[in-house]
């Protein structure tokens, strides 16, 4: 069985645990400015495309809806991880939590998409479809060298 693991802080679980229920936030919430440039490009590359404007056209108003009615939770398959025990640790206090990824399927109204990392971000309409874009992330930025 793979898992798929989450850190949080400890009030988020407590929460959780007495509520029985997860939150799911919109990714225009998230801490990263930057986390929804793959789909604002693909958007981008939707309006270049010539031919048939206004299927494209419909398509991109489509994916601006369901941009803002998407809601989701970052998971890494990453049992252990001192940058995410550091990123989302309060004041010194998580907790690593675990799900088996066929338990998704048991969750109403929740779907598993696998990330999809790139730096390149040239002709994303032609690379990625209206399912995917929005699991599209750019990879991690290098280190700058002193």
């Amino acid at each position: 069985m793979s898992k798929l693991y989450r850190f949080i802080s400890f009030e988020s679980f407590v929460d959780m645990v007495q509520n029985q229920s997860l939150i799911f936030v919109n990714p225009k919430c998230w801490d990263d400015p930057k986390e929804l440039q793959p789909f604002k490009l693909w958007i981008e590359d939707l309006f270049m495309q010539k031919d048939d404007g206004a299927v494209h056209l419909v398509e991109a108003f489509a994916n601006e809806v369901r941009k803002n009615k998407l809601y989701a939770q970052s998971w890494t398959i990453l049992d252990e991880s001192d940058a995410l025990w550091r990123i989302y640790s309060h004041n010194n206090f998580s907790v690593r939590i675990a799900i088996d990824i066929k338990d998704i399927d048991l969750l109403d109204n929740v779907i598993y998409e696998k990330v999809k990392y790139t730096n390149d971000f040239s002709s994303l309409y032609n690379r990625f479809s209206t399912s995917n874009i929005f699991c599209v992330k750019r990879k991690l930025f290098p280190m700058k060298k002193k």
